[in-house]
């Protein structure tokens, strides 16, 4: 009996470890960790284009006459106003290439992040533009012709971006997202013209006249835009990015302009007529560029 109760209390203390042993393995493996390709801090460069269309706008109006005489305001300046009104218009672009640093968040296949970047921008655009108006009736060069000649330009002299970025994996290594956030940039922008009358010195009055003007500011506004991103290494990767921007606008004086008395005539030295101008442009376009980025983690 004795020698039974034995050999069972052997048999039970030897099954325990097996049993525990059998019950490990029935045990599942833990989950493997999620898949996180584009986690984490980067940092790159960019090089592309940009380009707009937007023109910049030239507004004169009359202000005084010699005398005071209101029909010389509106024989000379008005016309002469009409001529200095318009549009500086042509397509500008320039290179532009520059940095951006990041971070992403990834969960499944959704991949949201925000990136901030600085932009050096190549060479100024110019613009250019013409106005003609006839000289009114009640003088010497009446029906003769004001003609305007318009220059000007505007260019960005650096730009940047700080903008949350959303997109998701086509497959684990590409992605497609969209951005939009805050843009800001450094314009510079001017404007200027030249009216020629040629009727005016044997009247006793000069020609040509015009004005000019320009600013530079700091302006800030907002980006929207999207891009495709192609993981060819495990920390490295490949970007093509479009970008709208609007800074807003500016407006800025250009002084006074107008045709003065000859000497030997009466009132040389005189301003006839006097004319202020005004220029304002919108300050928005495009970018397209490709740039490469390295992850730190």
């Amino acid at each position: 009996m004795k020698r039974a109760s034995l050999m069972l209390a052997s048999a039970l203390i030897f099954a325990a470890p097996v049993a525990q042993a059998a019950d490990m393995a029935l045990k599942a493996p833990p989950a493997p960790a999620p898949v996180c390709n584009w986690c984490g801090w980067y940092v790159g460069a960019n090089v592309g284009g940009t380009w707009t269309g937007d023109p910049i706008n030239v507004v004169t109006t009359p202000v005084t006459s010699f005398g005071g005489n209101p029909a010389i305001i509106t024989t000379h300046g008005a016309p002469a106003a009409a001529s200095a009104t318009g549009n500086l218009s042509g397509n500008r672009s320039n290179v532009i290439g520059g940095v951006q640093a990041g971070y992403n968040w990834q969960s499944g296949s959704w991949v949201g992040g925000i990136e901030a970047d600085f932009q050096g921008v190549g060479r100024r655009g110019s613009l250019g533009g013409s106005g003609v108006a006839l000289v009114g009736p009640g003088s010497g060069a009446t029906g003769t012709p004001d003609t305007t000649t318009f220059t000007g330009s505007t260019s960005l002299d650096y730009f940047g971006t700080l903008r949350g970025r959303l997109g998701v994996t086509a497959t684990p290594a590409f992605l497609v997202y969209a951005t939009a956030g805050l843009a800001y940039g450094r314009v510079s922008t001017s404007a200027g013209f030249t009216t020629v009358n040629n009727a005016y010195p044997g009247i006793g009055l000069s020609s040509p006249w015009g004005a000019a003007g320009s600013t530079s500011t700091m302006r800030a506004g907002w980006t929207v835009g999207g891009g495709l991103e192609w993981m060819f290494a495990p920390r490295w990767s490949v970007k093509g990015e479009y970008l709208y921007y609007d800074l807003g606008s500016v407006t800025y004086g250009l002084g006074t302009s107008g045709s003065v008395v000859l000497p030997g005539f009466g009132g040389a030295g005189s301003l006839w007529f006097t004319n202020a101008s005004t220029a304002s442009t919108k300050l928005n376009g495009s970018i397209a560029r490709v740039g490469i980025n390295y992850r730190l983690q």
